[in-house]
């Protein structure tokens, strides 16, 4: 069995862990702003809210695309 695998450079570490660190920091910008948008507190309940009623699939917890899987 040939090994297709290279090393990885010091600067190709760094960098690639650079990338994961600013990816990672997006993410969890995103997931800050979403926690604090009025919709999502309303549908979680949070931030002194009832939270929203859910009717047909969304209530049951279906997919359209997933039924019968």
């Amino acid at each position: 069995m040939v090994d297709t695998m290279r090393r990885w450079t010091r600067a190709e570490v760094d960098d690639a862990v650079a990338k994961w660190n600013s990816d990672l920091q997006l993410a969890a910008q995103n997931v800050l702003e979403l926690m604090d948008d009025f919709y999502y507190k309303w549908l979680a309940g949070d931030g002194g809210h009832a939270a929203a009623t859910l009717k047909g699939l969304t209530e049951r917890g279906g997919d359209s695309c997933h039924q019968g899987s």
